[in-house]
């Protein structure tokens, strides 16, 4: 019997890709190869984020910690005006308007930690061919960027005080 490779790649099952978040984010909303988005009315939640392969965008489960992860390592993480980490968030949404708004679990919706500097239709991109990993986009220029090292950087500060 004749056996060539175009036969074994008819018989091979397919294989997707997967790509496993790092730290204390569990699972993938959305994931992609170079470049993930999360557009107006697209949320994360505890123990989720938006990877690529290698980069993970996430809220922790335990802490309820926003991070910026490469595998494991912890790269920036949303932090108060003093840099303590911002704990017990339960969701981070980006809203129709522009602005990404994290919050706890309480009713009220309690806000934590919040861009808004984007304008309509903003998203939050997540991209690891780029030095620029993590960035804000909006209506004209990027305002919010963290870069591979860690480092933010930009026009835009988040806002804590509530």
């Amino acid at each position: 019997m004749k056996f060539s490779w175009i036969s074994a790649l008819v018989v091979l099952p397919a294989v997707a890709a997967t790509w496993n978040p790092g730290g204390g984010v569990t699972s993938c909303t959305k994931s992609g190869t170079k470049e993930v988005m999360l557009e107006g009315g697209e949320f994360i939640e505890r123990g989720t984020g938006i990877c690529t392969n290698g980069w993970t965008l996430g809220i922790t489960e335990g802490e309820g910690e926003l991070q910026l992860l490469k595998g494991d390592e912890v790269r920036w993480r949303a932090t108060k005006e003093n840099n303590d980490p911002i704990l017990g968030i339960e969701e981070c949404r980006m809203q129709e308007g522009g602005a990404f708004v994290c919050k706890d679990e309480d009713e009220d919706e309690n806000r934590l930690w919040v861009l808004n500097c984007g304008g309509d239709r903003s998203s939050m991109h997540l991209n690891q061919d780029d030095n620029v990993v993590l960035r804000m986009r909006g209506n004209s220029d990027d305002k919010f960027k963290v870069k591979k090292n860690g480092n933010e950087i930009g026009t835009c500060d988040p806002n804590t005080n509530f």
